[in-house]
């Protein structure tokens, strides 16, 4: 009778863990990998998330920095030769995924289980106004602007180009107070986003035309980039929360190099037709953007870094607020100066690069010490 007493006891410890299992499967829409209730497990499936976001920082802040320096080339068709200009505009095309995959990070932490915090909005805030004021006192200081005139139009338009990201994430961090899509099963929330980025994408006819030769009158475009750029952050939550795959791991690839490769060739074919930069196939908006976006993130998601590098990652990668925030001053301030010491522009490009990166570093790690409270950094 104790016997059959034991049993029955582990049948119910069993039945309730099993029911527990499929009471989350039911409301997370997937299916339970490390058990929750295992410290180790927490342990490790938490520091795994956190390095997946550290490397996607320190990938997208690099790949900002290429994007903005790559323009010194890159809008000079037929001035430049044409193996440096098709260099660039491949490099270019392969980092165009950095601001998605900055905004898909940010869906990933918010969207799931941690909530906006009003600090969470004030930093941004706060970060928005400390690098609008270092843009308007360079432009003050080397373009001869006035510099109270010019800070009270950084309500209405950013101080520099590079700003207008955290005008958009600031925006995005108040709805995050009111969205949340982890009822939602990721595989078919990252399907949904697809097909709604895909129907109601403006720059769907541009890559139907190129591609078939057929203009697409698309009654459904939604011509606002908020509101497509606000996809990005559910696509984040979505692959985020996806499991490892080897068959979704390779997909992924494949589509991701795809995806670079038209970017790189609708772009080149299109610039050399009209003989100027045809900008509008690197639009963070557009389809292959998207679509190299996703499988990049859902790649990287699944990556093992070994510890050397990720104590470079994570150097860059705490920093990547700042380095963002200081890097365009830099960039423009090498221009001004004509900071280019060889004769071949690939090899000006490359120094350039190489300058930003560090000097944007050193100033980030300045700001990073001064800043304890993280206020802008």
């Amino acid at each position: 009778m104790g016997e059959i007493s034991v049993k029955t006891g582990n049948n119910a410890r069993n039945g309730g863990k099993n029911s527990l299992n499929r009471l989350i499967r039911c409301v997370c829409g997937k299916k339970i990998g490390p058990d929750p209730r295992n410290f180790n497990q927490r342990v490790s499936l938490g520091r795994n998330d956190l390095l997946i976001r550290t490397f996607l920082r320190a990938l997208s802040c690099f790949m900002v920095v290429v994007v903005h320096v790559t323009a010194l080339t890159k809008y000079s068709i037929g001035n430049v030769s044409n193996a440096l200009w098709g260099f660039t505009v491949i490099i270019d095309s392969a980092s165009r995924m950095c601001v998605p995959l900055f905004l898909m990070i940010s869906g990933y932490i918010f969207l799931n289980d941690k909530s906006v915090r009003p600090s969470n909005i004030i930093k941004i805030f706060t970060a928005l106004v400390f690098y609008s004021l270092l843009c308007v006192a360079y432009y003050s200081v080397f373009g001869g602007v006035n510099f109270i005139d010019t800070l009270k139009t950084i309500y209405q338009k950013p101080a520099m180009y590079h700003l207008w990201y955290l005008y958009y994430i600031f925006v995005y961090y108040v709805l995050f107070f009111f969205i949340k899509v982890r009822n939602l099963n990721p595989k078919h929330g990252l399907i949904a986003v697809t097909i709604a980025m895909i129907i109601f994408n403006p720059t769907l006819n541009d890559v139907f035309y190129f591609t078939f030769g057929v203009e697409l009158k698309n009654g459904f475009a939604i011509d606002s980039q908020y509101l497509l750029l606000l996809l990005y952050c559910f696509s984040g939550a979505f692959v985020g929360s996806m499991t490892r795959e080897e068959v979704l791991i390779k997909s992924s690839i494949v589509i991701c190099i795809t995806s670079i490769a038209l970017i790189s060739y609708m772009t080149i074919i299109k610039s050399i037709e009209i003989g100027s930069l045809a900008y509008q196939y690197q639009n963070y908006i557009t389809i292959p953007v998207y679509m190299s976006s996703i499988s990049a993130f859902y790649i990287v998601k699944n990556i093992n870094l070994n510890s050397s590098s990720q104590k470079v990652i994570s150097f860059i990668s705490d920093k990547s607020l700042a380095i963002y925030g200081v890097h365009a001053i830099i960039l423009e301030y090498v221009k001004f100066k004509k900071l280019y010491f060889f004769d071949s522009q690939f090899a000006n490009l490359i120094v350039t690069f190489v300058i930003v990166i560090i000097s944007s570093t050193v100033t980030a790690t300045i700001i990073r010490t001064l800043d304890k409270r993280r206020y802008v950094s």
